[in-house]
């Protein structure tokens, strides 16, 4: 994160939604995404804990309390395969009276600047006005834009995992993986985990198988998944080196 982010949060989150700390920040992120409607918060779940200097799991807390209060609606994705692939976020309880009493506010306080004001200030004033209008614009525009960029730049092995499965397990045998594979010194890369994982959805469907391919890998130290072995030898071969990812 650049000291130059910044967030969006306004009065009506506070006054109205009665939101304070993690919940506060973590709404206003994603209305930040999705105040056009359509659009979809898809950002990381470690992209999130970046903004709130929290762990990966409070953040999951959080996201999950802002869900059940009716803040949040979540619409998970899933792939060809039948897994989930990722889970995209939208505020949906954005009072509409709100913008209606700032504006009326605004109004208000620009009729009475008008009535005081000398015509040169006037034509000043509206302006300035204008001018104030499309830097605002510009400005909210840039920044969106700029995290949307620096949320794609800032995937890492970590955010792939989470992004991949919302299963505690599944993701500890994967960090498991990880970290055999680092110790191994081959470390993967980002795109290099989302081709093993990948090829897990090919060789599993259900989580369970695919938490015992992971650690059958981890326990042979293999460099990518394999279907899992039967034990009792009952016609399965055993792997070559090469298919055991001493090549890879």
């Amino acid at each position: 994160m650049e000291n130059t982010d910044f967030l969006n949060i306004q009065g009506w989150m506070i006054n109205e939604l009665n939101l304070k700390g993690n919940e506060l920040i973590i709404y206003a992120l994603i209305y930040g995404f999705t105040k056009d409607g359509v659009s979809e918060f898809r950002g990381s779940r470690q992209y999130m804990a970046d903004w709130t200097n929290s762990s990966v799991r409070s953040v999951q807390n959080v996201v999950n309390s802002l869900v059940n209060k009716g803040m949040i609606e979540k619409n998970n994705h899933i792939n060809k395969y039948g897994s989930l692939e990722t889970s995209g976020y939208k505020a949906i309880n954005v009072p509409k009276l709100s913008s209606e009493k700032n504006s009326l506010v605004e109004k208000k306080v620009h009729e009475g600047s008008e009535k005081s004001s000398s015509p040169l200030e006037k034509k000043v004033h509206e302006g300035s006005e204008k001018s104030s209008h499309n830097n605002i614009d510009n400005n909210i525009s840039n920044n969106i834009v700029d995290i949307k960029e620096k949320n794609i730049k800032k995937e890492s092995v970590n955010s792939v995992i989470a992004e991949y499965t919302e299963n505690k397990d599944l993701q500890d045998a994967l960090h498991g993986f990880v970290e055999m594979r680092n110790k191994a010194r081959k470390p993967l890369t980002a795109r290099a985990m989302k081709l093993s994982l990948n090829k897990l959805n090919e060789l599993a469907l259900d989580d369970v198988t695919k938490i015992a391919i992971v650690n059958q890998s981890i326990v042979h130290s293999w460099s990518t998944f394999y279907k899992l072995q039967n034990n009792n030898n009952g016609g399965q071969r055993q792997l070559t080196r090469k298919e055991m990812g001493y090549a890879f």
